[in-house]
């Protein structure tokens, strides 16, 4: 569940990245490609970054599919995919794989990642196209193993006692530092997903020795996601509720998210060819669970996060009621029935 940035659309034309030569550098694939005078090309002014951050379990895998598809319906041109490490081969496959972002950033090399952005922005902007890396499965808050367990289940893998290094590293990447190194030279638009916290918990009930443990970790989080947003500029981020799917005006909702990202497409045809599952069918959670996770989740701290104002649509943030799963367990569990 690490960051996976992509470069992609025109897949046909462009070599696998495995065939790469080490030597090439991104301006001259780029340039091979659409040389500097396409006339298909739309003038910009670089590169653009389109990323999804969010809580383990709101939902990456769901969303995701859908924003790539959109990406390749949009004006934007995309180019290949980067798999290789910060520190491999010069060119297009070198410039980053994040999971290293957390280890070149915590030691404070900033250099490489600038050069290898800055040297992305110049060649787009050469060949006359934007180049947009699109988001894989996106940044999961927290990403799995923590640095200090490989426990998944019988230990929490991060106590309030390691905020500190969160706050100095970030994990699996530093939000703040993240965008600075980006948008020293490209455009960055960060989709903050967010979902109730009862369905992100059930997404893996038995991490962080069970429900109580796991939503602790994902309140951990949301302190270090909504404190680092705090210091990006508004108009890089917008929130977008999973539970938006199921509103009525669902396509009006990525109709606005379109217009964040800058993509004028047909998101009815996107949604009716994706393969999002609008499953509603009753979560396997019993009612003291339940009713556990929704006080918890009253009492969660949301931070900037909850701006009506930073939601693509100016919506409020969503709750477990809003989830048509959770609804469906009213007559079930009487104790949340007059929540």
């Amino acid at each position: 569940e690490y960051l996976y940035i992509f470069l992609v659309c025109a897949l046909c034309i462009m070599p696998s990245v495995e065939s790469l030569s080490k030597s090439t550098n991104i301006s001259q694939i780029v340039n091979s490609h659409y040389g500097a005078k396409n006339e298909h090309a739309k003038i910009s002014s670089g590169c653009k970054v389109v990323t999804i951050f969010g809580l383990e379990g709101v939902g990456h895998h769901g969303i995701a599919p859908i924003i790539m598809s959109a990406a390749n319906q949009s004006k934007d041109f995309v180019v290949g995919s980067l798999t290789t490490t910060i520190h491999g081969a010069h060119g297009i496959e070198s410039i980053i794989h994040p999971p290293r972002i957390v280890e070149a950033m915590s030691k404070g090399d900033f250099l490489l990642l600038d050069k290898e952005y800055a040297q992305l922005n110049e060649a787009c902007k050469k060949a006359g196209v934007i180049c947009v890396f699109r988001p894989g499965s996106g940044a999961s808050f927290p990403a799995s193993r923590s640095p200090f367990t490989s426990k998944l289940k019988v230990q929490k893998r991060w106590e309030s006692r390691h905020m500190q290094y969160l706050k100095t590293h970030g994990h699996p990447i530093h939000v703040q530092k993240f965008h600075k190194a980006i948008s020293a030279h490209c455009e960055v638009k960060i989709l903050v997903l967010h979902r109730n916290l009862v369905d992100s918990v059930w997404a893996h009930p038995t991490w962080d020795t069970g429900i109580v443990g796991h939503a602790q970790v994902l309140q951990m989080f949301m302190k270090y996601m909504s404190e680092n947003l705090e210091n990006i500029p508004k108009d890089d981020w917008r929130r977008f509720n999973y539970e938006d799917m199921w509103r009525s005006d669902n396509t009006q909702v990525l109709k606005a998210l379109g217009e964040f990202l800058g993509w004028d497409i047909d998101w009815a045809s996107i949604l009716a060819h994706s393969r999002f599952k609008f499953d509603s069918s009753k979560p396997l959670i019993d009612c003291q669970s339940l009713h556990v996770l929704i006080n918890m989740e009253k009492a969660m701290k949301w931070g900037v996060v909850a701006d009506p104002n930073q939601h693509v649509m100016k919506l409020p943030m969503t709750n477990a009621f809003n989830s048509p799963k959770i609804n469906a367990l009213k007559r079930k569990c009487p104790q949340i029935r007059n929540n």
